[in-house]
């Protein structure tokens, strides 16, 4: 075995209700017991708890608060034809890393985690605060799709819509997307989505698609301002969840929606996913469009993804293709 680790994690994995003898793991590993052991005691470093009893073996009691390479590979491992990933304990961006990764000549697609990054962003430029490895930093790379570049607009509402449907079906919770990428739970900030493409005339180069999402942070550690407008996983069930059984999961999400997509399956799906999940849906906002500040009811997007915003006394509602929508209420506050 190249990895005793993989394999132990594996076994315990498939045996999550029984315990698994060290002689039998010595065995199929062809090492000894003591050897075992310490790999174990490597594996409790690491986060594991075990339940250890003489002459019965090992069972998984907890597993690590973050991203653990060997464990998220065996939960991909299980769903299949998932993509391959990249884990890392620090990273700049991981959007950037992608971005690296592809120029180098590594064929798309695949994945690349941290468990912090330093230069964490949004959109608009805008920080992403990401120093706490209990929470989730992402980016996908994708082979380009063969869709025309005007289509491009609509892929992150689909990516958003997707992620925050499967994180509300497997949690029953009722998360919504803030258009045009934020994940937001209980009204607050829960994730969001950075979408980076290098588009010629009439075909995507390259696709990366970069998601963070709130986890198992502790938000008493939060400063204040942030603790104000952002949530976590966590915070919403009152548990801490599995992390690397979600980001498998999220990631096994991201290639089941993404096929769809470049299959142009998507459309029949998304609008009335986005009519359901809409955070802005005919609520009071306030935005930019051409350098002019923009008043309105929020209702809903057209068919190209633009932001439909319905103004007080006029009949034409203003068309907003990028920017940002801030919830008047929201604004008064600031």
């Amino acid at each position: 075995m190249d990895n005793p680790d993989d394999f132990i994690i594996e076994q315990l994995l498939c045996n999550r209700d029984r315990f698994v003898s060290g002689e039998s793991l010595a065995k199929s590993l062809r090492i000894s017991r003591v050897s075992v052991s310490e790999h174990i005691k490597k594996l409790t470093e690491q986060g594991f708890l075990f339940e250890a009893i003489r002459n019965r073996g090992y069972r998984l009691a907890e597993f690590p608060q973050s991203l653990h390479g060997s464990l998220l590979a065996n939960y991909l491992k299980e769903k299949k034809d998932s993509y391959p990933f990249f884990l890392h304990p620090v990273i700049d961006s991981t959007n950037d890393e992608a971005d690296r990764l592809l120029a180098n000549g590594t064929q798309p697609p695949f994945v690349v985690l941290s468990h912090t990054q330093t230069k964490g962003r949004g959109r608009l430029g805008r920080q992403w605060v990401s120093s706490d490895p209990s929470n989730l930093y992402m980016t996908v790379a994708f082979t380009p799709p063969a869709l025309h570049p005007s289509q491009m607009q609509l892929f992150t509402l689909w990516m958003g819509v997707s992620f925050c449907q499967f994180i509300n079906d497997k949690f029953q919770i009722s998360l919504q997307v803030k258009w045009p990428n934020d994940i937001m739970g209980n009204g607050k900030k829960l994730g969001g989505i950075l979408t980076e493409s290098q588009i010629d005339t009439d075909s995507i180069r390259k696709l990366i698609l970069g998601f963070g999402l709130n986890v198992n942070t502790d938000m008493k550690s939060w400063p204040t301002e942030v603790f104000e407008r952002a949530t976590s996983i966590k915070k919403i069930l009152n548990n801490s969840i599995n992390i690397n059984e979600l980001a498998s999961s999220i990631i096994h999400c991201a290639q089941s929606a993404y096929t769809s997509y470049q299959n142009n399956e998507y459309k029949e799906k998304l609008f009335p996913l986005w009519d359901q999940l809409d955070f802005l849906k005919g609520k009071e906002i306030v935005a930019m469009k051409n350098q002019k500040r923009v008043e309105g009811i929020a209702s809903g997007i057209t068919s190209t993804g633009q932001l439909i915003v319905q103004q007080h006394h006029i009949d034409s509602p203003i068309l907003l293709d990028s920017g940002e929508a801030t919830l008047k209420s929201h604004e008064l506050h600031q």
